[in-house]
């Protein structure tokens, strides 16, 4: 299942990369959203910047998910790589256990690019669930989670946009 969100944020791109990679933006961003996010890896590949992050999720309110799951907790790594000159962040889930049978892939692209006197941010992505009979709605329910904390960063990063504007 494919999914697609975008924001328009009132600063350039460079502004925007300062405040992604702010600590402060990391941790309202996962108060927000109610996740864990640890990186556990960072490193450089040619011309990107690379990082691993696990994350921890609740899975609350999303029956299918828990049944399959058996439990109430998403776990995952995100390996991560930015093109720092293109504003181009590539991203692919490596899933923690899952019980047999079950098969989950999840990878994307957020691009950051000009736009007028601020920017876009774009995000693209692909959630895929193996499971018999619930799978395409484990694909929504992991889906709409994805958008939804797309949607509270973005409304994190306005905030922290608009708090610094006016310190300045």
């Amino acid at each position: 299942m494919r999914f697609t969100v975008e924001h328009r944020f009132d600063c350039p791109p460079e502004r925007f990369w300062e405040l992604f990679w702010d600590p402060e933006f990391d941790r309202r961003v996962d108060e927000a959203a109610g996740t864990r996010r640890t990186v556990v890896r960072e490193w450089r590949e040619g011309g990107l910047r690379c990082w691993r992050s696990r994350f921890e999720a609740s899975a609350e309110g999303e029956s299918a998910v828990t049944a399959v799951l058996g439990r109430g907790l998403l776990d995952y790594e995100q390996e991560s790589r930015l093109d720092e000159k293109r504003g181009e962040l590539t991203w692919t889930v490596l899933p923690g256990p899952l019980p047999f049978g079950v098969t989950l892939s999840a990878s994307g692209t957020m691009r950051v690019e000009p736009d007028g006197a601020g920017c876009v941010r774009r995000v693209e992505g692909e959630v895929s669930v193996g499971v018999p009979l619930v799978g395409g709605t484990i694909e929504a329910a992991v889906c709409r989670r994805v958008e939804e904390s797309y949607e509270r960063a973005a409304d994190v990063l306005r905030e922290m946009l608009a708090e610094r504007d006016a310190d300045r």
